[in-house]
């Protein structure tokens, strides 16, 4: 795992053909198992439109036995979309809150038809504060049974596997195979970046110019969200 500023945009800027989210996804799915027998590169994008036809054709003739668990978990999603996340619990659960970023939308609706998200800090700030006291939920409600457990029960981020060797600019050496990520949970209560991490705080991030490197929550690199 790594922490530091140089080291989290190393990671972020890595090439693909080092250290891959694509070879992740692959050692959890473990499609030679779970599609029978099919299997993908750990490299994205090297399989050509022979792998896409193929991929097609499974899911295809599978689709009868998917639907019903992927109707599960599109409504799971859209249930996800519409709380985003532990936002609308906070909100209930903070009155003062809610009534600040109320008065603060509603300030903002009396100017204009249109309201610019950037005309709402407080709303904002909101937001970001929920997803750090629980930066996982997003990923919960869109899985489920073992991956589910596997990618929320383990608080990183940021995950990539190294196709070949990788070294830092301080020589820290990741090997082939080995996996290196983001302990996520623990940066997002790390008292040097965020005074008194266990109280729910959302002016903290109005005093923040931007979204920060040491911020993992969207993700790194091309995989930002």
């Amino acid at each position: 795992m790594v922490t530091s500023t140089r080291h989290v945009q190393e990671l972020a800027n890595a090439p693909f053909q080092q250290l891959s989210l694509h070879a992740v996804a692959k050692e959890i799915l473990q499609p030679k198992y779970t599609m029978y027998g099919f299997e993908w590169k750990d490299q994205r994008g090297i399989e050509g439109t022979g792998f896409v036809r193929a991929l097609r054709s499974l899911l295809t003739a599978h689709l009868p036995l998917l639907l019903p668990s992927l109707k599960t978990i599109i409504a799971e999603g859209i249930e996800s979309d519409i709380r985003l996340g532990r936002t609308a619990r906070n909100l209930c659960l903070q009155p003062y809150w809610m009534q600040e970023t109320r008065s603060e939308l509603h300030r903002v609706s009396q100017l204009s038809s249109f309201v610019d998200p950037e005309s709402l800090p407080l709303l904002d700030a909101f937001i970001q504060e929920s997803m750090r006291v629980n930066p996982s939920d997003a990923s919960k409600a869109m899985l489920a049974g073992y991956l589910r457990r596997l990618l929320t029960d383990n608080p990183v981020s940021g995950r990539r596997k190294a196709i070949e060797p990788f070294r830092f600019s301080d020589g820290l050496l990741v090997k082939a195979g080995d996996w290196v990520c983001l302990p996520q949970q623990a940066m997002l209560r790390d008292e040097r970046l965020y005074p008194q991490p266990a109280c729910f705080d959302p002016t903290r991030f109005l005093r923040r110019q931007k979204v920060q490197d040491l911020w993992p929550v969207w993700g790194l690199g091309n995989a930002t969200w």
